[in-house]
């Protein structure tokens, strides 16, 4: 059974947030241990590697099936705000789900005393409080990121990373002119986004 196009464009933008958040998570894990005494937390690494797979899922679920990528309407100061309250709950729940896991005990399941001894230790830490600080500005970087390459198309996004779009480049382009039947019929029927997308 073939997926559609839209499924594959879904699917692609859900593994760019999982792969964005392991990329951030992995990142802010190396900065936080350099200059330690060499010894790795094993259980702290797992714990990122949890919540970036969980918070990586729940974003692109939120920005690619719930406000479907540039559908979304709102005015830029009401989009912030809901983004910023969805980010403060989704990083505190999925933490809050990761420890929990974690400290699952064998009777008692994932609600247990250790469990919330645990949350409640991690939740008073002031460096994972400035960890949170900082999950908070990796989502929006993240989602920024995702927003400019699907503006501007990856080879322009890329390019311009790269320093490619400072100097010009003689380029052979070649333009496609067509003369479609029931043009405005159809664009009367489907509206000017839908039929812009159909062209497309």
């Amino acid at each position: 059974m073939a997926i559609s196009r839209q499924t594959e464009r879904k699917f692609r933008g859900v593994c760019y947030y999982v792969a964005g958040w392991l990329m951030a998570t992995i990142g802010l894990s190396m900065l936080q241990s350099y200059g330690s005494n060499g010894s790795i937390d094993w259980l702290h690494v797992v714990l990122m590697m949890q919540f970036s797979l969980f918070m990586g899922f729940s974003h692109g679920i939120y920005d690619v099936v719930v406000l479907r990528d540039e559908m979304d309407q709102r005015s830029v100061w009401t989009a912030m705000m809901v983004r910023s309250i969805y980010f403060v709950v989704a990083i505190i729940a999925n933490l809050t789900l990761c420890i929990l896991l974690l400290r699952i005990k064998d009777g008692e399941g994932i609600i247990n005393e250790d469990g919330f001894q645990s949350l409640f230790d991690m939740f008073n830490d002031p460096s994972f409080q400035m960890q949170l600080v900082a999950f908070f500005i990796m989502g929006y970087i993240i989602t920024f990121v995702r927003s400019v390459h699907k503006k501007f198309g990856k080879r322009v996004f890329w390019n311009t990373l790269m320093g490619k779009s400072q100097e010009p480049v003689e380029e052979d382009l070649v333009f496609m002119f067509i003369d479609l039947r029931s043009s405005t019929t159809l664009c009367e029927e489907m509206g000017n986004y839908k039929y812009s997308c159909f062209i497309k």
